[in-house]
This record gives C-alpha cells, sequence and structure tokens, in this order.
C-alpha cells in the first residue's frame, strides 16, 4: 500500500521546487521505532521517483541489495503573514526505512544514482556507546564549524541530540533548505534527534505553527501520530498556547543501553497533559535492567545563571519545569540537556535547586554557532547558585557523554577550537541505582500503566486520570499569570516600605542591567570576519 501510494503522488506531482531534477539532497538519517532500524529522509523534485538502495558491507565486499521504499511523502506551502516573510512552496520530502539492521555492522546506503553514504549500526556489545549533544547551531561560519568538528570526532557518535533552533529561518522558509544542505555533510551518516525551540514555532496565518519543521522530521513510530491544532506564541513573554503532541514535538528512542527522550518547552505539562503523561509512561515502562541509562533533551534550560532567558521569567519554561521536574526528580534520570541560553554551562546533581546525587546533571550546551552570536552575560560576576558547576559563554562547541557501563558515564564539552579536547568534564555514576525505584514508577499509586498497551491509548488515559483527580498543583498560564500579578502587588509594597524607610534613612542603590545586541539575518559565511575568532577574555567559573 505505501509503495502503491508513493506511484501515484510521484505521477501526479509536476510541482516546480529549488531542488534540481533527480537529484536528492537534504539527506539526514534518525533512528525508527527501534535501534534495528534507520530512517533516511531526503528532497528532491517530485517528478522523479525515488528509492533507497542498501548494502550490508562484509570483508569489503557489499551483501546482497536491498530496497526501500518511502512510507511518508509529503509537501507543504506556507502564506505569507503573522511570522512568515513570504510565501513559500517546499520541496518533496520522502522517508524510507531501512532495517531490520544487524548489530555491529557497517551500512551502506545511495538514493537513487546519488551519493553513496556509511553508517554504523549499535554494537552487539552494550558499551561503549557515544551520544553527541549541540543546540542552537544556526548557519553560519560558526555553525560550520561546529559540523566540523562533530564529523571528525573520534568514536563518532551513534547518534546527535540535537535541542531546538536548528535554522534560524524565524519565517523565511528557503533558509530552512540552506540549513539542511548545510547539516547534510554530518547527518547523512550520523543519526540525528531533533526537538523544537521557539525559532520552529514560525506561525502562520491560520495560528498553525512548527509547519516547516513538522513536515521535514518524521515521527519516529507510527504508532503515535501527530496532533496538531492552531495556537499562538507571545514572543515579549515566550508564552505559548499550541496544541502539538506526539510525532515529533515529543518522542523516546532507545540506543542499547541508553534511552533518549525528547520534550517540548513550548506545549502544555501540566496535569492532564499529554506530554506529563507521555514522560511517566516512558519512566514508567523502561526495563532498567535492559535500558538502565535516560538521558532527557528539551529546549529551554531550568538551571541557569546566565542573564539571557531566564527560567523565572519565560512562563513557557517556568510552567514546563513546574510539571516536570518531580517527575523527572524520581525516575533515575543521568542527565537533563538545553539550549536557548547561546552559552555553556554545567550544574551538579540537583533537584528543586537543592544538591542530591539521586538527582540528574543539568546542563545546557546553547553554543551551536547561530546568527544571533554567544551570551556571555553572567549577572553578579562574583556570585554563584550553589547547584552551578562551570559555565563559559565564550566558545562555540559541543558536548559529548561516553557510556561506559551501566553505572559510569562521562560527559565532554567540546569546545570547536580545542581540537576535540574537552575544557569541561564529569564523571557521573548512574543515578538511578541510588533511587530504590518502586515496581512501576507514577506520581500517583492509584494509577498503573499497561506497559504493552498502546502509546496513545495509555498516554490518554493517564491524562484523563491526572486532570480528573488534579493530583499535582502544575500551573498553567492563568496561574502563571495571577503569580506575577501577586509578585507585582508584593513588589510594590516593598518599593512603598523603601519609600517611608528614606525619610529616616538615605541610602541609593544602583542596579546595571547590560545591554543585547543581535546581528541581523545573515547567510552562511556572512558573518562580519572581525567576529570569526574567540574572544581572547575568557570569563568562566568552574566551582568545587
Amino acid at each position: 500500500m505505501p509503495v502503491l501510494l508513493y506511484l501515484v503522488l510521484i505521477g501526479f506531482s509536476d510541482v516546480a521546487v529549488c531542488v534540481h531534477d533527480g537529484i536528492s539532497q537534504q539527506v539526514h538519517l534518525s533512528y525508527g521505532e527501534n535501534d534495528s532500524e534507520m530512517i533516511v529522509t531526503w528532497a528532491m523534485n517530485s517528478s522523479s521517483s525515488s528509492v533507497v538502495r542498501y548494502w550490508r558491507r562484509k570483508l569489503g565486499e557489499d551483501s546482497d541489495e536491498s530496497i526501500a521504499f518511502p512510507y511518508w511523502i509529503r509537501q507543504y506551502n506556507v502564506s505569507q503573514g503573522v511570522r512568515i516573510v513570504h510565501d513559500y512552496v517546499s520541496p518533496w520530502f520522502y522517508s524510507a526505512k531501512l532495517g531490520p539492521l544487524q548489530k555491529g555492522s557497517f551500512y551502506e546506503y545511495q538514493i537513487d544514482n546519488g551519493t553513496r553514504h556509511f553508517f554504523e549500526t549499535i554494537s552487539e556489545e552494550k558499551y561503549p556507546i557515544t551520544v553527541a549533544i549541540l543546540g542552537d547551531v544556526g548557519q553560519t561560519n560558526f555553525s560550520k564549524e561546529t559540523f566540523n568538528e562533530l564529523e571528525q570526532y573520534e568514536p563518532r557518535p551513534k547518534s546527535v541530540l540535537l535541542l531546538g533552533d536548528l535554522s534560524y529561518a524565524d519565517g523565511e522558509l528557503d533558509r530552512w533548505d540552506s540549513y539542511e544542505r548545510l547539516a547534510e555533510k554530518a547527518f547523512a551518516e550520523i543519526p540525528v534527534a531533533v526537538l523544537p525551540g521557539n525559532h520552529e514555532c514560525e506561525v502562520d496565518s491560520t495560528g498553525n505553527a512548527f509547519t516547516s519543521y513538522r513536515n521535514r522530521y518524521p515521527p519516529s513510530g507510527i504508532e503515535a501520530p501527530e496532533i496538531i491544532a492552531p495556537g499562538n506564541f507571545d514572543y515579549s513573554e515566550y508564552d505559548a498556547i499550541f496544541h502539538y503532541d506526539f510525532g515529533a514535538s515529543f518522542y523516546a528512542y532507545t540506543l542499547g543501553p541508553v534511552k533518549v527522550i525528547a520534550l517540548n518547552t513550548y506545549v502544555r505539562a501540566n496535569a492532564g497533559s499529554r506530554q506529563q503523561a507521555f514522560l511517566e509512561r516512558e519512566l514508567a515502562c523502561t526495563d532498567r535492567s535492559v535500558t538502565p541509562w535516560i538521558i532527557i533533551g528539551m529546549h529551554a534550560p531550568w538551571y541557569s545563571t546566565n542573564a539571557k532567558h531566564r527560567a523565572d521569567t519565560e512562563l513557557n519554561t517556568a510552567n514546563h519545569r513546574a510539571g516536570l521536574e518531580d517527575i523527572i526528580a524520581q525516575g533515575g534520570v543521568a542527565f537533563v540537556f538545553a539550549g536557548h541560553v547561546h552559552a555553556y554551562e554545567r550544574s551538579h546533581a540537583v533537584c528543586q535547586n537543592e544538591l542530591d546525587n539521586k538527582c540528574p546533571v543539568y546542563i545546557t550546551v546553547g553554543d551551536g554557532g547561530n546568527r544571533e552570536l554567544l551570551y556571555d552575560a553572567w549577572p553578579f560576576a562574583n556570585k554563584y547558585e550553589p547547584w552551578s558547576a562551570y559555565r563559559n559563554g565564550t566558545r562555540y562547541g559541543f558536548g559529548v557523554i561516553d557510556f561506559h557501563s551501566d553505572y559510569r558515564a562521562t560527559w565532554k564539552w567540546l569546545p570547536n577550537d580545542f581540537n576535540g579536547e574537552p575544557r569541561d568534564s564529569i564523571e557521573i555514576t548512574n543515578p538511578y541505582f541510588a533511587t530504590v525505584p518502586e515496581q512501576s514508577f507514577s506520581l500517583s499509586p492509584e494509577f498503573t500503566f499497561d506497559c504493552q498497551a498502546n502509546l496513545v491509548h495509555e498516554v490518554n488515559r493517564r491524562a484523563a486520570f491526572s486532570s480528573a483527580n488534579n493530583y499535582d498543583s502544575t500551573p498553567d498560564k492563568g496561574k502563571s499569570i495571577k503569580s506575577r500579578q501577586m509578585l507585582l502587588i508584593g513588589i510594590f509594597c516593598c518599593l512603598l516600605f523603601i519609600v517611608i524607610a528614606t525619610t529616616f534613612h538615605a541610602f541609593h542603590n544602583a542596579v546595571d542591567h547590560p545591554h543585547f545586541s543581535v546581528l541581523t539575518n545573515s547567510e552562511l559565511e556572512l558573518v562580519p570576519s572581525s567576529t570569526t575568532t574567540y574572544p581572547k577574555s575568557e570569563q568562566e567559573s568552574a566551582l568545587v
């Protein structure tokens, strides 16, 4: 049936797109429902048929050829309006699943008669395994440096988790195409998992959002089709009301002993939401004897001492944290990664601002290279939160996790100008083994997941139960606004007290608020040459 649909679509299509006839481009790999499947996604003119041929390499010789037909075909167009700069018609996008694949093997694949690419599957041995983390990459000369460093890093990562804010198209939708061409060299051979950031929202004239993102990144499984509805986004307060569940909004995939969970800062995460129920279900239904490690990615950080994108001033981030942090704290999660802040920062193991070795380490990796440049802005430079371990706002780069065993892993931050050498690193013990987990993970003892049942069914059942029982006090938008109003009243009272006090005690206190400049939109290699060298003065802290 998918093949028949595919042939019908290519037979009736004559849309002109910005991709040469018969030439595939914008190629990237991603994992399927498990690590024995690989999804190949590419763009091309729909007037040509397209399939993927692939071979398992054995002793320098190709095995028998296998052919994968596209199972997912789409093309989209968006009209100018709201945050869309001009009308746009996309290329046609194809996704094909390769597999089942054999573990510990090299595979070669080719889209039609195009370039041959290679990838390596997960080893039959659980360890070692390496996962790369990258955020806010964009498409500047700095972005290109980061991609180059990633491609050259050894051992080659088995996956890249990209923490949102990918193309920085910002409504100029043809810049999605230029970004995908830039990223192709890396992601055609290293599987990438993406999650949405605020720059992916791109609300159109109908109120729909994430249109380019949704059409370019297929969901890893067919069990949870995406649910999308119009919404709005207040950029002044980062206050989103979006309805985008499942698909590439929030999802999970497994790499041998590691489960990776991707979350969405810009959809609801409070009691009764599908995202909260999904996270609980993933933590409850992961067999930790088989998959002992869990890491989580999201866009906006909960723990950051940078002056930009404060978690307590952006409503989406505050609500996301309020709905999910306690769940994560109980789930034996090792690392929580975020971007959004264009700098690097690592915390100690922490939950609700309290140090605890049963909790995750929170790491901000928003230094991928985008056109807004770095945020080297740390208020109260000589004062630190007790949970902040290391921070640096002067270098672009990415990071990797090396998993050594069920119990031990090493995180390394790799600035681009350090030739693959880490500037910051930490070795941790898996916090799962310090939590004494319950038989069935759940915040509510009255509810138990059926882990064999359909994912969507269980998530909806959990969401309905949470909503009906209102078992937590996660703030929604209204509660957040009310809290802010109460805060303003409190501030007013404090100011009134200060005014009265000044009649008896004269004093003055001034606070300096730094100003941040942002570059205008630019194409790759057009960032001013004066910014192509790293700052010579480095302000960083490494706390014991």
